[in-house]
């Protein structure tokens, strides 16, 4: 239980691995927030400026919005400039939007308000660690700074009737903060890892880490727009799976597919390589020429002999001006079984 609490406080709860898959999903849902909190803030705090000239009671607020106004103008054009790109950069921008809401307020509710209870700096202390989904160890850092910051400033204007409510409700809502902020940035965390793991499976083969059946269908749209000068199909079939779990069972036939992807992950490129059947592979290859193909193939039937794994192989190429991707798979696919064929045919069996 020490632990849990401890790596929820540290790591999001999450493990390296877990972390590496979502990093930039969590960067660019802060880069996001980022720029659209400071487009919020500038015109917000414009506002309050332009109503403090004909409010008495926003008057005296006047400066702390002036210079509210200016970071968030500042963050918002870093932010449009891309300035955020990188992690170091986008924490910068993060934490300056996060300190200026929480000292800004922390001013205005002790020094701007010594005859008020502060509401303004105990709104901001729950809501804004909500803004970005952070590692609660360094936010905890931040709403702790806040609040120590804001019980000095109270100690040096407030009245004493107001003092103790504000420095008690400061300590409290502190506590609550860190609370809230540390399982909701926990709970956002899991939530895109669920997301990206979904997408992962509904894309992945699980056995061979190779991209599947329906991942072949939604990009093979995108082949053509996808290269330039031409574009090749290598359309794979692993020869005796079949009776290769019969004899030996699944396993050895799971460890024949594994040793086939692991073939085409080293051979071709493992973003347009597919487990699209049980023992059919594609390799999609973009601007490469027949010769490369050719060599490719042959590569392939070495390491496969290597590896006592006899493949039925298909290839096909086009130039982009004539391509017709479903015809090119599918001339890849009749030389694979033609292939297939006449392997069967040297074993003296029939090919069904």
């Amino acid at each position: 239980m020490k632990n849990k609490l401890i790596n929820a406080i540290v790591n999001l709860n999450l493990d390296h691995d877990d972390y590496l898959l979502i990093k930039n999903d969590i960067f660019e849902s802060n880069n996001q927030s980022l720029r659209i909190i400071s487009l919020l803030g500038v015109i917000i705090f414009t506002f309050m400026i332009i109503f403090s000239f004909f409010s008495p009671i926003f008057e005296v607020y006047s400066y702390i919005y002036f210079i509210a106004d200016i970071i968030f103008l500042f963050l918002l054009i870093l932010s449009f400039l891309n300035f955020f790109n990188t992690n170091k950069r986008l924490l910068f921008g993060v934490y300056t939007l996060i300190m200026t809401l929480l000292l800004t307020s922390a001013i205005q509710g002790s020094f701007l308000s010594p005859n008020q209870n502060s509401v303004t700096f105990i709104a901001y202390l729950i809501t804004v660690p909500f803004l970005f989904i952070e590692f609660p160890i360094r936010m905890l850092g931040a709403q702790i700074f806040a609040s120590v910051f804001f019980i000095i400033c109270a100690l040096n204007s407030k009245e004493p009737g107001f003092l103790i409510v504000d420095v008690t409700d400061s300590v409290i809502f502190t506590i609550v903060s860190i609370v809230l902020s540390t399982y909701m940035s926990n709970i956002r965390a899991a939530k895109i890892l669920f997301e990206k793991e979904a997408i992962a499976f509904s894309q992945k083969d699980i056995l061979t880490d190779l991209y599947n059946r329906n991942m072949f269908e939604k990009d093979r749209f995108t082949f053509k727009q996808a290269c330039k000068d031409n574009l090749s199909c290598i359309y794979i079939d692993a020869n005796g799976l079949h009776e290769l779990n019969n004899k030996y069972g699944h396993e050895a036939g799971d460890k024949m597919l594994i040793m086939v992807s692991d073939i085409m992950k080293k051979v071709f490129s493992p973003s347009c390589s597919y487990r699209v059947g049980g023992d059919e592979f594609i390799a999609i290859c973009k601007d490469k020429s027949l010769t490369k193909i050719e060599e490719m193939v042959k590569t392939v039937k070495d390491l496969s002999t290597q590896n006592k794994i006899n493949l039925s192989i298909g290839y096909a190429w086009s130039s982009k001006t004539d391509l017709d991707t479903y015809k090119l798979v599918k001339e890849a696919e009749k030389l694979m079984y033609d292939d297939k064929i006449s392997y069967y045919k040297a074993q003296g069996r029939e090919f069904r």
